[in-house]
């Protein structure tokens, strides 16, 4: 499954100051990975830019095919991809 859902601001419970509490998370019954709010603390991951990447890692971002679902069925996108990401960020704005 594949999904997204517009929420801001984010539930209080969910921020540590500024920041938003996330966790990675994978589904053992459909074998999906995702991010999800957590109402833990953890340790602050530096954010790093596209640009920052290695060669090697934007290449392999770019060109791997995250669907699969048989006949690429469930029409995922990797949101990292070059030529996805800026429509990804355009209708997951919420304003």
């Amino acid at each position: 499954a594949a999904g997204w859902a517009k929420e801001a601001p984010p539930p209080e419970k969910y921020l540590d100051g500024n920041s938003l509490k996330v966790a990675y998370y994978y589904n053992h019954i459909y074998g999906n990975t995702a991010v999800k709010y957590t109402d833990e603390t953890g340790e602050f991951q530096d954010l790093i830019t596209w640009n920052q990447l290695s060669d090697l890692a934007r290449s392999y971002l770019n060109n791997t095919d995250w669907d699969e679902t048989p006949l690429n069925a469930a029409l995922l996108k990797m949101p990292m991809k070059d030529d996805v990401f800026m429509k990804k960020l355009k209708s997951a704005h919420p304003f």
